[in-house]
């Protein structure tokens, strides 16, 4: 299988094109894309990851699966101890170790070399697991919407460490360089120093927020319902948006659902129903998906979620190509 026939083939398999699934056949569409696969075990696509060996792994909300070219893997959950703890997937984790860590709603599970999975205990108020994060010690700390957990390698189990102040959901972590793990929820932005959870500073998000995304450079992206803020993490305080982002109307107006970077000089900015953006910090410029000057060719469905980028190389042209998709999108 070519490059590109790989690349289309994974790209098809995160379109969710509501009105059309019952339809799609196994056959090729032209210039090589593809449906939906019938060898996934579920088509409502969650989340994306990449082992070591280069293999995509799909997580959905029925299973487990994994991509290595030219076959997919299905891993379900079933009475046996060594299996996927639930089949319900919601994030997909490689850590420093390149260990996989897979998050269900009831728990999370760790494969192994030998391809079986160890079920770790999680403490706290609930077995959802949301996200996973690892400071540069290699320490876990385990998202579950209402509380944080903490890797503990002595008992092999995820420690209740903390509670989160709730004020509506999503509650969202991010570890930043300096090993500072910001939460935000939708009225408030905490900073904690990770190694001691000792919370740093606070602050009063502007509005009700319902995304957000950490740069590299420290720009923590705050965004709702049209509505769009800055917090430089280095200053502490909030920063102006740039004059690309708030003299263009469309974006300004629409609800921000994800952000992913594109490459290191710009970044992908998808909203809710006003497509997809493409953003370049250095030189301020914002281009619409409808723009001749956009990068690739956009579908025309509503884009979800599910954003992945391939570290990969050989994939670098394709970082849009992971992202879930809803209804036939019209401007």
């Amino acid at each position: 299988m070519t490059i590109r026939r790989l690349v289309t083939t994974i790209f098809f398999l995160s379109v969710l094109l509501c009105g059309y699934t019952n339809t799609l056949s196994s056959t090729e569409f032209a210039d090589g894309f593809f449906p939906l696969s019938s060898s996934l075990s579920n088509q409502n696509i969650r989340c994306f990851g990449e082992d070591k060996h280069g293999y995509i792994w799909i997580g959905t909300g029925r299973g487990l699966n994994r991509f290595n070219g030219y076959e997919f893997c299905q891993y379900l959950r079933s009475g046996d101890s060594t299996a996927l703890v639930d089949n319900q997937l919601q994030y997909i984790f490689r850590d420093s170790q390149d260990r996989m860590w897979f998050l269900t709603v009831n728990g999370l599970s760790l494969y192994g070399p030998d391809g079986h999975f160890t079920n770790y205990p999680v403490e706290g108020p609930n077995r959802n697991c949301i996200k996973i994060l690892e400071n540069s010690e290699g320490t876990l700390y385990l998202s579950l919407g209402t509380s944080l957990s903490v890797f503990d390698p002595k008992s092999e189990a995820f420690r209740h460490a903390l509670n989160i102040e709730f004020s509506g959901f999503p509650n969202t972590f991010h570890m930043d360089r300096l090993d500072r793990l910001w939460l935000v929820t939708p009225a408030k932005v905490f900073c904690y120093d990770s190694k001691t959870l000792e919370l740093k500073a606070s602050w009063e998000t502007p509005g009700y927020i319902a995304y957000s995304h950490l740069r590299n450079n420290g720009e923590l992206w705050l965004a709702g319902e049209q509505m769009l803020s800055i917090l430089d993490t280095r200053t502490g305080g909030y920063s102006s948006l740039p004059p690309g982002i708030t003299g263009n109307r469309m974006l300004m107006n629409s609800r921000i659902t994800y952000i992913q970077p594109y490459n290191r000089n710009s970044m992908l900015i998808n909203t809710a129903d006003k497509g997809l953006f493409l953003y370049l910090p250095l030189t301020d410029i914002l281009i619409h998906q409808s723009d001749k000057d956009f990068p690739f060719d956009v579908p025309d469905a509503v884009i979800r979620y599910n954003c992945y980028s391939s570290a990969n190389p050989h994939f670098s042209k394709i970082r849009f190509s992971f992202l879930s998709t809803d209804c036939p999108r019209r401007f």
